[in-house]
């Protein structure tokens, strides 16, 4: 269970109280990103020469600004760091139940896109939910720039609105690396659509060290990137 709703990894050299892990994030830079950033290269390179620090020819080494004035952005990998506090465990059971904890909180604020089923029939109710868990996996296509939704986590009232699960696969998701979960340890009329990995990366991390029964457990600050909700009631 755990695998499908965070992006999971197993680390037994991992036994600090506070460790510190990395993940990758495709984000925008605009050319004014990258001016600045020219500006503070070129800073520090000056500030060194003046101070014989380095030779002068390193002068030459520093960006053209003149030429930087496209106001459309690139996509860019970029290594972002974050710290993680251990917590110790008894069984399996307790890492799980921390996750959904975390999971909860974080989708815990209505949204825009909650369902209301009053006055509509039931085959209407259906296909309003098929249509915003399709547009909740292409909202992760778009923000997160890695791929499609990968998890659904039903609410178990959501059950009653659907009559055949198995369509959803067919709605824009991947059939063979996709998972429909359905949990009581969510609000029962919420759906959660999510993205996950197996490496550290956007949204919920868990790091297991099975040999000391410690995990490492915390979400990224841009987990709003996978990990979609809305209520039906």
């Amino acid at each position: 269970m755990i695998t499908k709703i965070s992006n999971y990894t197993i680390n037994n050299k991992c036994d600090k109280n506070q460790a510190c892990f990395s993940y990758i994030d495709m984000v925008e830079v605009t050319s004014e990103d990258v001016k600045l950033e020219s500006i503070r290269n070129n800073r520090s390179i000056s500030v060194d020469v003046l101070l014989d620090e380095r030779p002068s020819e390193d002068l030459d080494q520093r960006y053209p600004i003149e030429g930087i004035y496209s106001t459309m952005g690139t996509i860019t990998p970029k290594i972002f760091s974050f710290n993680m506090t251990a917590s110790i465990y008894k069984n399996p059971v307790d890492i799980e139940n921390a996750t959904f904890n975390l999971l909860n909180r974080l989708t815990s604020s209505s949204t825009n896109k909650d369902i209301t089923i009053i006055g509509k029939s039931p085959s209407e109710i259906e296909k309003r939910i098929l249509l915003m868990m399709q547009m909740c996996s292409e909202n992760i296509i778009q923000e997160s720039r890695m791929g499609r939704a990968t998890t659904i986590i039903l609410g178990k009232n959501v059950l009653s609105y659907l009559s055949d699960i198995d369509m959803i696969t067919k709605i824009h998701f991947d059939p063979i690396n996709f998972n429909i979960l359905v949990s009581e340890k969510i609000d029962p009329n919420k759906i959660i659509v999510m993205r996950v990995d197996n490496k550290c990366g956007i949204g919920i991390n868990l790091v297991n060290n099975p040999d000391k029964s410690i995990f490492y457990l915390k979400e990224t600050l841009d987990y709003h990137k996978v990990i979609k909700w809305f209520t039906v009631q």
